[in-house]
């Protein structure tokens, strides 16, 4: 595990509203962050919000008892304490080959990222 508590990174981070029941952007700063064996990167944001960053493109927001999570495809849902689950609306992903590399490239609407080589992809 790498921790390290210098990143301030200030940007955009999507999390579900309980009052208004819908997913908000909200501009944050991550105060920390860990990175586990297995490549996943917990941010820790000034908020009190934990962000992990899976190396498939999933991303899993907690906040105030609630789970958004995003697949790798942009599909969304929302699990709060309790155990209730809720379809939130998907995200808009674009997908394209690199035409020099011959890379799957995807991107979603909250600039996730995921590159897919050609040899990976054969396998």
């Amino acid at each position: 595990v790498v921790e390290s508590s210098s990143f301030g990174v200030a940007g955009l981070v999507h999390m579900w509203d309980k009052a208004e029941q819908v997913v908000v952007q909200v501009l944050l700063r991550e105060v920390r962050r860990r990175i586990s064996g297995k490549g996943t990167v917990i941010r820790h944001l000034n908020n009190g919000a934990v962000q992990l960053l899976f190396a498939n493109g999933n991303v899993s927001t907690y906040h105030n008892d609630a789970w958004l999570v995003t697949n790798a495809a942009g599909q969304r849902t929302v699990t709060v304490k309790g155990g209730d689950v809720t379809e939130a609306p998907p995200l808009l992903c674009a997908t394209n080959m690199d035409a020099e590399t011959r890379a799957m490239v995807t991107t979603r609407e909250d600039l996730v990222m995921t590159v897919c080589a050609a040899a990976a992809r054969m396998h």
